[in-house]
Order: C-alpha cells, then structure tokens, then sequence
C-alpha cells in the first residue's frame, strides 16, 4: 500500500523466516519452538501478502532459488556461528552433513577464519565439501564413532547439529 516505504513495486524479496524479527531484535528461546509459524501461510507460491518489516531485500546477484535457502539455512547457520556461537578465527566447527544449513555453516565458517570438520556418509559429498573448503572429512558410516574420530583430529569448539538425538552423543564427543 501507499504507506509501505522500505520496498516498492516489483523489489525483489525474502519472507524472514520468525515473522516481526526486525523489530523485536534478538530472538528469544521460544522463537525457536517447534510451530512458531502457526497461522503463517506456506511460502511456496507465487504470491503472498507481508508486511514490510516482514521481508528483506535480495541482493541483486543472486537468482530466486540461491536466495530461497538464505531465510531459513543461511540465517540457521549464522545463528549457530556467529549469533550464538560467537566463532572465532582459528575456532574449529563440525558441520554435520552436507544439507543446506551444513554448507552455509562450512562456508560461514571458513569465512571468518575457522577450521571445519564435514560429516557425511557420501564419500562424494566429503569431496565436494573438500572443494568448498572443509579441511577435514569423516564418512559416518564407516567411522560410527565419528565423535572421537573428530576429537582426534583436535576437537569441535562448534557444531552445526542437524540430527538432534540421533547425533547428539556423538557431537558432544567431537
């Protein structure tokens, strides 16, 4: 409508993921709750009605399926290095597969100077992964105690953990 300013007609842009994030600031712990998004219409359609603090820009050099995965895998990502982890150059993250939110973590990571560890349990994925900087891979299914393998190899001070319990006890053994 008349009164929207921060985009306009035809500006290319993203849903934010938590609906009200830039003005509410940091996230609180139940953002983050399973069904957070209840009553908020899917974002597989052509069109759909936001408000414009709900959307932000897409940078003009990505195409519309680079930047579908920034919202919801690029901002996972980030929260779990830099917003929440606070990763440090020289810090080593464990990525744990090679999913969305595993290779922006890779990525971020390198980014700021750190060392990544990749799990996968594609030996062709490890290799793609060695191609977008991890410096060093595990195949998880045959290294089951990937944890320790990873503590040999000097330790997580991070991990993206995308398998929850199922990976737990062997993220907290990197």
């Amino acid at each position: 409508g008349g009164s929207v300013t921060r985009v306009k007609v035809g500006d290319r842009v993203c849903p934010i993921f938590h609906q009200n994030w830039l003005q509410q600031g940091p996230m609180p712990s139940t953002a983050y709750a399973v069904g957070n998004t209840k009553g908020i219409p899917g974002t597989l359609c052509e069109e759909m009605l936001l408000s414009e603090e709900n959307v932000v820009m897409v940078p003009e050099h990505l195409t519309d399926a680079e930047a579908a995965t920034l919202p919801c895998a690029g901002v996972t990502a980030w929260s779990g290095i830099v917003t929440e982890g606070r990763m440090k150059a020289g810090e080593t993250v464990l990525v744990e597969g090679t999913g969305g939110v595993s290779i922006f973590g890779l990525q971020f990571a390198k980014a700021l100077g750190g060392r990544v560890i990749c799990t996968s349990s594609s030996n062709e994925k490890l290799e793609k992964a060695k191609g977008l900087g991890a410096d060093q891979v595990i195949n998880y299914k045959e290294t089951p105690e990937w944890g320790k393998a990873a503590k040999k190899m000097g330790g997580a001070d991070h991990v993206i953990d995308i398998g929850g319990g199922g990976t737990l006890k062997e993220a907290l053994a990197s």
